[in-house]
């Protein structure tokens, strides 16, 4: 089974990802995006505030950890100490290895080029089986003998819906740290030579930029790829019972993302966020992706496109089946193969139904 998620959500006076502090100055991160321009008649360049795939990424990782935390339930959550904390080294030095990772890769030093192949899948196994971030979320070692596991998830920038740029702003806001107390303790405490030598202030001034939009969020996850061995060969690493934990734990996951749950400097700039839309594909045998929501019109497009290729699969023999879940507060057009839900929450719940009733 394959998902597909997209979403839009406006997100006001929101800081979550912060590039480079120019000064004092903590600069949003924004990045181009060529957009139709009526007034020019072509294509333009526009600078707008984003989120990386990479904050994105981390932030779902994180997620899938705290949730797989409840979901055990008392007992031994399979995850290796760095993912534990947040650390997402994933292999990437012997410093950073699983204990038995590091063993096979000790061994491997001393083995044929033949027996090379059997040594990596070994080692993609031990780490799956040890730690569900890096089954769910691959991971690389990169050293005298690299193994590499392609993530089963996939995630866009966050960018604002391009049929909203007109509404989409960066600002700076402007702050102060005082303390009055401790600079009248260095002004009694220093000498009257040294005061002049000395700047002694009672506050610090700094700014934030801050942006406000109507941004797309947009994933995909790979649930047959879950508890299973890809590199040299595929092969079940653990029992149906666990993968179906894992599996759960990815859209557990998924849905604290979705939700809002990802960013940073949400203690200070917490946004103020509202979601607008979600449309979940849940498709089996092939991959399906949704339209990405940069316009509105995105769930009627996904709905058109994935009966155009349930045709075309059939064509060649292929029985596909895909399930479409919405979300809509944006539109108010409703589409005939799409299942709508009240709120977000109850969309999720269905999926998951849907995907646990499909693993039996």
């Amino acid at each position: 089974m394959f998902i597909s998620v997209a979403a839009r959500f406006l997100a006001n006076i929101e800081a979550l990802n912060a590039v480079e502090s120019i000064g004092n100055v903590t600069k949003h991160r924004r990045a181009p995006v060529v957009v139709f321009d009526e007034k020019i008649g072509g294509y333009a360049i526009r600078y707008v505030p984003v989120i990386s795939g990479e904050s994105l990424g981390h932030a779902y990782q994180a997620n899938i950890a705290d949730f797989a935390k409840t979901l055990y339930k008392g007992e031994e959550v399979p995850l290796c100490k760095w993912c534990t904390r947040g650390e997402f080294l994933k292999e990437m030095s012997t410093e950073y290895m699983i204990d038995e990772a590091k063993r096979i890769s000790e061994e491997a030093k001393s083995v044929s080029r033949k027996e090379l192949e059997e040594k990596k899948h070994e080692f993609e196994k031990v780490v799956i089986k040890r730690c569900l971030i890096e089954d769910i979320g691959g991971f690389l070692s990169a050293e005298e003998f690299p193994v590499k596991r392609t993530s089963a998830f996939q995630v866009s920038y966050v960018i604002p819906a391009l049929d909203t740029l007109h509404a989409t702003v960066i600002d700076t806001q402007f702050h102060t740290r005082h303390a009055p107390v401790v600079a009248a303790k260095l002004e009694t405490t220093e000498s009257k030579e040294k005061q002049g030598e000395q700047e002694v202030r009672a506050q610090m001034i700094y700014y934030v930029e801050v942006a406000s939009a109507i941004y797309g969020l947009y994933m995909n996850i790979d649930l047959e790829a879950i508890g299973r061995t890809r590199l040299v060969r595929v092969e079940d690493v653990m029992n149906q019972e666990e993968r179906k934990k894992r599996i759960l734990a990815a859209l557990g996951g998924l849905a604290l993302t979705v939700l809002g749950q990802f960013g940073a400097k949400r203690s200070r700039f917490y946004p103020i966020s509202e979601l607008k839309s979600i449309l979940l594909s849940i498709s089996k045998p092939q991959p399906f992706s949704v339209t990405p929501p940069h316009t509105i019109a995105y769930i009627k497009s996904t709905a058109e496109r994935a009966l155009s290729f349930t045709k075309l699969l059939e064509k060649i023999g292929v029985k596909f089946e895909t399930k479409l879940l919405a979300y809509d507060a944006e539109s108010g057009e409703k589409v005939g193969n799409v299942q709508y839900f009240d709120n977000p929450e109850s969309l999720f719940e269905t999926a998951i139904d849907y995907v646990l009733s499909a693993l039996q």
